[in-house]
């Protein structure tokens, strides 16, 4: 069973590391044809500048679908992290929305 939350617990912190390096990898100087289509529309970015919160989202879809599998509830503690995961998912898609709002 502690393997089972152990992995749970590892699936989340994954996810949220993939989120936070979004902002690492937006330091790291861009191609040129990227820095073209940010300076072609700035108001609008694309998706593709956007990759590493898309790619956090993927993983935090990921890391949900695990715990709903379990056939155990671990004490309401399994319920608290797809609450958990739901949030991180949900402040990912505020996040993308407010960028495409400016």
């Amino acid at each position: 069973m502690k393997k089972h939350v152990l992995r749970l617990i590892a699936s989340v912190l994954l996810s949220v590391t993939l989120l936070f390096s979004s902002s690492f990898a937006q330091s790291i100087p861009q191609s040129p044809s990227k820095a073209t289509a940010m300076q072609a529309n700035p108001e609008k970015p694309s998706q593709e500048q956007h990759v590493q919160m898309h790619n956090a989202i993927n993983a935090l879809e990921q890391a949900k679908h695990h715990p709903e599998l379990a056939h155990h509830d671990f004490g309401g503690h399994r319920e608290k992290a797809l609450d958990h995961v739901q949030e991180a998912l949900r402040e990912c898609h505020e996040a993308l929305e407010f960028v495409d709002q400016k």
